[in-house]
């Protein structure tokens, strides 16, 4: 699903990407955002939602790694990456004009908890919020118990990622517990989501924090 869109968006890599990294960035948001959007993927503008969504995804990736990685490809590639960002924005305002206020709200906070200083371990999945526009633009209202439980599910992704670098897992392991606990309260196929894969995903990062800490036991049951 949305396979033009991957491809277009594709097209659209910025400078060189010698380590993949893009690409790989366009592929992950492309199966995500399919995921995300799944209540309106029968709506009219479902796909112009979607590729927004990648073009910032792409973006996201440019700008963390211009700010993380210490080399100059990454460093040279910010400045063309802000054409992305500006393609993005311009879009949003022309099809989306009643969505502006909310999707600013989504960059104020992912710039508020992503900053240098943020080391509240449960904001992991602030940290790709602009994945949240997409949903953003198509819902008629997307309601804040919505948006959070959806920012938990990207926390379970952050978080495996970020053990991956090498993050302490006891840190982690502390947030994961709460964490997963709303997230499987939270009623996604009630909303819409009935492919989320929530619990797959929860025992995938636990299957990886019980190789670096004995502190778990199985994923609990979802709330029926």
């Amino acid at each position: 699903m949305f396979d033009q869109v991957r491809e277009r968006v594709l097209a659209r890599l910025v400078g060189k990407d010698s380590k993949g990294r893009q690409r790989a960035a366009v592929h992950c948001g492309h199966s995500l955002l399919e995921e995300l959007v799944e209540p309106w993927w029968k709506t009219p503008r479902v796909e112009q939602a979607v590729e927004l969504g990648l073009l910032l995804h792409l973006y996201a990736r440019l700008l963390d790694d211009a700010v993380d990685e210490d080399d100059t490809e990454s460093r040279e590639n910010l400045l063309p990456a802000q054409l992305l960002f500006f393609d993005a924005v311009v879009g949003i305002e022309r099809a989306f004009p009643a969505k502006t206020t909310q999707t600013r709200r989504l960059f104020d906070r992912a710039l508020r908890l992503n900053a240098p200083n943020m080391q509240d371990q449960e904001q992991l999945g602030a940290r790709n919020v602009h994945l949240l526009v997409a949903p953003t633009l198509l819902a008629e209202q997307l309601e804040p118990t919505q948006e959070e439980a959806l920012l938990d599910y990207l926390w379970v992704l952050q978080a495996r990622e970020e053990l991956a670098q090498g993050a302490c897992a006891l840190h982690l392991a502390v947030a994961f517990e709460r964490v997963v606990e709303r997230l499987l309260q939270s009623p996604f196929e009630a909303w819409g989501w009935r492919n989320l894969p929530v619990r797959s995903q929860c025992q995938s990062l636990l299957d990886f924090l019980k190789t670096h800490t004995d502190a778990f036991s199985d994923v609990p049951p979802a709330q029926p």
